[in-house]
């Protein structure tokens, strides 16, 4: 019975978000904009993104994956509906992954009660309207889980993990979780995962080699978002100008870089100058802004429901923080569905903190030793969290969709506190 009701709530989740794609509009974020912009001219010069005319003449290479995905819809159809259609079907595929996963990494119950928090959750609709990366990120990232945890194949889950970083960046967040899980689980079989994923970038960077000249494997925007970042919030009264070309830490001299790979390298060494020039305090004393940035607010999904977004100069002004609060409590439905979706998402943070004590105090049959002992759901979604965050503080900046691609595993985790708990209660009664 609970099978049938698993599968007749995917179905009408999956079906909501291609609904939810013709009612509600394709969604402009300035990000999507450009992916298209820049998929747009590498389809005019007749290449794969980025173009060997994009690969030197651009600022920087943006998400490979993403912004090819945007090419391959406008070459076939003309059009990005059909994508923003499979990006829908993506959507409702990683819940039934979510439900695959917990139900093998626990039961039926906890898989039944994660796909019903997940369903609830009002940031998950509307999310496919755009051509945004996370979409694609994170149904690629659950899919290698679905491997790994439940087909048993970790060579191919990380292949399919390399795939989901040529859409975003992060594929190493879980590789090091997956490797902390096969270390401290001595499932040693796991570590399979990291030569399907050094296969799949090796695939990748040749194929890239082949069409623009260069081997790189994913987006290079790292060094020049940090040094940006590092820069625009340095709290000093006068930073030292004196420290790079024209006193600007952006700006790169004439044969300094003749690509965008060269520059993002050039914006690294940048990067090192500044904190040589005695910044490191200053690096440091950033990070907690950048932990705040990433998870204070859970909004940007919201503006695929805003009624004239095609037509806004701000389009997040609606359902942004400040403007919320000085509504308050004559809000648009808009902004109460943005505020129910806050607080949704700031009670599954709770009860996530929650379900680590809870879930790490659980009694494990004997026959375990040490970290073998550890139940695999908090360790994994804590590995995954811990070692994401660190990577944004350190390598990266904050911003509130940087925290999504975390959620499904928070809710595994919530998930199978609330089936300990009820299951403990139901015992007692």
């Amino acid at each position: 019975m609970q099978n049938r009701y698993s599968k007749l709530i995917i179905l009408a989740f999956l079906l909501v978000q291609v609904a939810l794609i013709f009612i509600c509009g394709y969604t402009p974020y300035p990000d999507s904009d450009g992916y298209i912009a820049a998929a747009t001219e590498a389809l005019r010069q007749g290449s794969p993104y980025p173009s060997p005319s994009q690969l030197h003449n651009l600022e920087f290479i943006w998400n490979l994956g993403s912004i090819n995905a945007v090419e391959l819809s406008l070459w076939l159809t003309k059009s990005i509906e059909p994508l923003l259609v499979i990006y829908a079907i993506m959507k409702g595929l990683t819940a039934a992954m979510l439900y695959s996963i917990t139900e093998a990494l626990t039961d039926k119950r906890t898989a039944f009660i994660a796909l019903v928090i997940y369903v609830l959750y009002p940031a998950n609709y509307g999310e496919a309207t755009s051509t945004l990366s996370e979409v694609p990120f994170i149904f690629f990232i659950m899919l290698s889980m679905w491997l790994i945890f439940v087909r048993k194949r970790p060579l191919l889950g990380g292949a399919v993990m390399a795939l989901a970083n040529w859409f975003r960046p992060m594929g190493l967040v879980f590789l090091v979780a997956i490797a902390l899980i096969a270390i401290l689980k001595r499932q040693r079989h796991l570590l399979r995962t990291a030569g399907g994923y050094i296969a799949m970038l090796l695939i990748i960077g040749t194929a890239t080699r082949l069409y623009s000249g260069r081997f790189f494997t994913q987006a290079q925007t790292g060094w020049m978002a940090l040094m940006q970042y590092s820069w625009d919030n340095d709290g000093q009264q006068a930073p030292d100008t004196c420290l790079f070309y024209g006193g600007d830490p952006m700006a790169i001299p004439d044969g300094s870089a003749i690509d965008g790979v060269e520059r993002d390298s050039y914006w690294q060494k940048n990067f090192g100058r500044w904190i040589a020039g005695g910044n490191i305090v200053e690096y440091l004393s950033q990070m907690p802004r950048k932990v705040f940035d990433t998870y204070i607010s859970d909004n940007v999904n919201m503006c695929a429901f805003v009624p004239d977004k095609a037509t806004s100069e701000y389009m997040y002004g609606e359902v942004s923080m400040p403007v919320l609060a000085a509504s308050f409590p004559r809000l648009s439905p808009v902004q109460w569905l943005t505020a129910t979706n806050l607080l949704y998402y700031y009670l599954l943070l709770l009860l996530y903190i929650v379900s680590l004590f809870a879930l790490f105090h659980k009694e494990t049959p004997s026959g375990g030793k040490g970290s073998e002992r550890l139940p695999i759901i908090p360790l994994l979604t804590l590995s995954i969290i811990v070692v994401g965050t660190l990577v944004l503080v350190f390598f990266g900046h904050g911003e509130a969709r940087f925290h999504q691609p975390f959620m499904p595993f928070i809710i595994m985790a919530v998930a199978a506190m609330i089936a300990k708990k009820t299951a403990t209660q139901t015992v007692k009664n």
